[in-house]
C-alpha cells in the first residue's frame, strides 16, 4: 500500500520534473544570480503548470494558502533579501505613483516615462520632505521596476484596459494550452511565458530585447502546436495576447537596429580609450543617421565634443540627450558647458538640477562649490561647503575625505581672513 502511494505521488512528480526540467533549470539560474523577480516567476511558473497539467482541484481555503505562500516569498525577498534594493525601488514606486497621480487619464505618452521622472524626483528633493534613507538610495531612474504599472503611467485609463485585456488573454491561454497539450515543448514555452509576466510585475523585463525575443518565441511555439493540431480557434486567444504584448513592447524599444547599434558604440568607446579620437569621432558620425535619439549614442556623442573642447557642438548633443535621456550627470556636464562659455546663471541651475536630481553625489555639490568660488560667490560657496561636511556618505572613500578636509581649511580661512 505504501509503495503503489509513492508510486501515485512520485511518479507523476518525476516525469512533471523531466518535462519541465527548463523551467528548473531556470528557476536554479535565477537564483544563483539573485534576481528575486525570475525566481518568483519560475516559482510561480513551476506551481502553475503543475497544478494544470495534472488537474488539480483545490478548495478555497487550499487557493489562499498558495496565496499566502506566494505573498510571503515575495516579502521575504523584498526584505531580506538586497534590503537596500527593495526599499530603493519602493522610493521608485513612491516617485512614479506621484507621476501617476498627475497623468492617471491619458498617462505621459509611449515612452515618456524615461523623459519624465528623474524631473518628479528633483522636485521631491527640493521640497525638502524626504528621509536619510530616500537621499542615500536616491539615482539616475529610468525605468518604474514594473512593466505594467509604467505602461499604465504612460497611457492612462486606456493602458488599464489593455494590461486588464492582456491579464485574462494570457489566462485563458495557459489554461486552454495545458489542458490540450500534454508536450515537454508546450509546457515549457507556457512556463516561460508566465515567469517573464510574473517577472515583470517587479523589475524591468519587457525594456530588454532578449526577453522580448523569449517572449514572442513560446508564444509562437504554443501557436504551431495549436495550428497542427487544428484547433485553430485557440490561436485567437494567443494572437490577441501577443498583439497586446507588442504594444507594450513597443514602448520599451522593440527593435534590433538599438542591439546593433549598441554593439558598435562599443567600439567607438574603445577607440576613445585607446587614445584614438580620431577615428572614434568618425565612427561615432557614421552611425549617428540610424541612431540620432539614442540615449547611448547622444551620451557619447556629448562626451566626445566636450572632450575635443568643441563647446558648440557639446551643447547641442548635451540638450539632445537630456531631451531624451535627463540625468544628473548630463545636468552637471551642461553646467560645466555653460560655465566655460561665461554664461554664469545657466551654469548654476544646471549644477542645482544636478544635485536635486541625485543629492546624495558628493562631486556635484562639490563641482557647484568650485563653481562659487571662481566666480567669486564666497557666501553661497561656504553654504554649500557645510552641507558636503554635514550629508551622509553613500559610498566612503579616499576621494571624498580629501575634500571635505580640504573644504574644512578652506572654512577656517575664510573665517580667519573676515577676523583679519
Amino acid at each position: 500500500m505504501k509503495l503503489q502511494l509513492g508510486d501515485n505521488f512520485f511518479k507523476p512528480l518525476c516525469t512533471f520534473f523531466l518535462e519541465s526540467i527548463v523551467l528548473f533549470m531556470g528557476l536554479s539560474i535565477s537564483i544563483y544570480f539573485e534576481s528575486r523577480a525570475f525566481s518568483i516567476g519560475f516559482i510561480t511558473a513551476i506551481v502553475m503548470v503543475f497544478i494544470l497539467v495534472r488537474k488539480i482541484k483545490f478548495t478555497l481555503g487550499i487557493y489562499l494558502l498558495i496565496f499566502s505562500f506566494f505573498f510571503l516569498l515575495t516579502l521575504y525577498a523584498a526584505f531580506y533579501i538586497k534590503t537596500d534594493s527593495s526599499l530603493g525601488r519602493i522610493f521608485i514606486y513612491k516617485i512614479s505613483f506621484n507621476i501617476y497621480k498627475d497623468n492617471w487619464l491619458s498617462g505621459l505618452g509611449f515612452g515618456k516615462f524615461k523623459t519624465t521622472y528623474m524631473y518628479y524626483q528633483a522636485n521631491y528633493f527640493k521640497q525638502g520632505n524626504y528621509n536619510i534613507s530616500e537621499f542615500l538610495l536616491a539615482d539616475n531612474t529610468y525605468f518604474a521596476f514594473n512593466d505594467y504599472f509604467q505602461f499604465i503611467i504612460e497611457t492612462g485609463l486606456v493602458g488599464i484596459s489593455f494590461i486588464i485585456l492582456m491579464m485574462i488573454g494570457l489566462i485563458k491561454f495557459i489554461k486552454t494550452f495545458t489542458a490540450s497539450y500534454n508536450s515537454p515543448f508546450v509546457l515549457t514555452a507556457v512556463g516561460v511565458i508566465i515567469a517573464i509576466s510574473v517577472a515583470a510585475f517587479f523589475t524591468y523585463v519587457f525594456n530588454k530585447l532578449v526577453f522580448q525575443v523569449i517572449y514572442v518565441v513560446c508564444i509562437s511555439v504554443c501557436l504551431l502546436f495549436a495550428y497542427d493540431k487544428r484547433h485553430r480557434v485557440l490561436i485567437i486567444i494567443p494572437i490577441a495576447s501577443v498583439f497586446l504584448f507588442l504594444i507594450i513592447a513597443a514602448t520599451y524599444n522593440f527593435n534590433s537596429q538599438n542591439f546593433f547599434a549598441s554593439e558598435k558604440l562599443k567600439h567607438v568607446r574603445q577607440l576613445a580609450q585607446a587614445g584614438y579620437k580620431e577615428e572614434a569621432n568618425k565612427v561615432l558620425n557614421n552611425i549617428g543617421k540610424e541612431i540620432s535619439h539614442d540615449a547611448e549614442y547622444l551620451e557619447l556623442s556629448s562626451y566626445m565634443q566636450i572632450s575635443s573642447m568643441d563647446l558648440n557642438n557639446a551643447e547641442k548633443a548635451t540638450l539632445k540627450l537630456i531631451d531624451t535621456r535627463p540625468s544628473s550627470t548630463a545636468f552637471l556636464r551642461l553646467g560645466h558647458i555653460y560655465e566655460l562659455n561665461d554664461r554664469f546663471k545657466e551654469a548654476e541651475f544646471a549644477y542645482k538640477i544636478a544635485i536635486d536630481m541625485v543629492p546624495n553625489r558628493v562631486m556635484s555639490r562639490y563641482t557647484l562649490y568650485q563653481f562659487y568660488v571662481s566666480t567669486k560667490q564666497i557666501k553661497k560657496a561656504n553654504i554649500v561647503a557645510v552641507q558636503i561636511l554635514k550629508m551622509p556618505i553613500k559610498v566612503p572613500s579616499l576621494l571624498i575625505d580629501q575634500i571635505k578636509n580640504t573644504l574644512t581649511n578652506d572654512i577656517k580661512q575664510q573665517s580667519i581672513s573676515n577676523l583679519n
